[in-house]
């Protein structure tokens, strides 16, 4: 016995429901997609803690014309 949903034989609820997977625009691309990109990329200990060091000057670097920023339009009223 075929089993039928309210939206087709197949899962999904999209405008495509209708026709089985292999067979939707674009399944192609998503089936893939998961073999061709690795899911996380992994850094080294050293390539991790340059990043964070660079990131945390920049935040501060920005943190300083922010305070500058509101210093300035303090004194000028």
């Amino acid at each position: 016995m075929w089993w039928r949903g309210p939206y087709g034989p197949w899962p999904g609820h999209g405008p495509w429901s209708h026709l089985p997977p292999w067979m939707r625009p674009g399944w192609y691309l998503w089936w893939a997609a998961p073999q061709t990109t690795p899911p996380v990329a992994y850094w080294s200990r050293e390539a991790e803690l340059q990043y964070l060091e660079s990131l945390k000057s920049y935040l501060q670097e920005t943190l300083r014309r922010v305070e500058e920023r509101i210093n300035e339009l303090k004194s000028s009223k």
